[in-house]
């Protein structure tokens, strides 16, 4: 019986979000193309302060990551039926919020994109379901960063040759 009990506890404690607190926030990793990483509003809750773009939020998951560039984007990606949000934050998860982005309550995406964002600095990333009732919905979440070009300052110009025909 004991063993039972604790199996159904175990099961039970483990459907509930990992996530669901900002100490906890799940790393992301900055990549040049999209790498969408799946979730669920399962098990979550809201923490405070109320979100500036959604404060009749119900549940918030987190995620961090450092950027590696200066321009970055977070795009999110949800199933029929959720009206989902981010806020970013500086630093720490009590840190400035940058930005709170709710566009649209029909929209199945949300995406942010800024180039000032600072290379080695860790940001955490809010993700709300902005509806008040609780949702064991899926969305997805990535970060993509937008390297610069070599030739991105005067010093290292690209030389041209002039010719009769376009080459390019």
């Amino acid at each position: 019986k004991n063993i039972l009990l604790i199996l159904f506890f175990a099961i039970n404690f483990s459907a509930y979000s990992q996530n669901d607190l900002c100490q906890n926030a799940i790393s992301l990793t900055p990549n040049s193309t999209c790498n969408y990483t799946s979730a669920t509003f399962s098990g979550s809750s809201i923490s405070s302060p109320a979100p500036s773009c959604a404060l009749n939020s119900s549940q918030d998951i987190w995620y961090s990551f450092v950027a590696t560039d200066p321009t970055m984007s977070i795009k999110l990606q949800a199933t029929s039926g959720l009206n989902h949000a981010f806020e970013i934050f500086e630093s720490s998860c009590t840190g400035t919020s940058i930005v709170c982005t709710n566009e649209s309550s029909v929209s199945f995406s949300e995406f942010y994109m800024n180039n000032n964002f600072i290379v080695g600095q860790a940001y955490y990333v809010r993700v709300l379901n902005t509806n008040t009732n609780l949702s064991t919905a899926n969305f997805a979440i990535c970060v993509q960063n937008y390297p610069n070009p070599s030739n991105d300052l005067c010093q290292n110009a690209i030389s041209l040759t002039p010719n009769s025909t376009c080459n390019y």
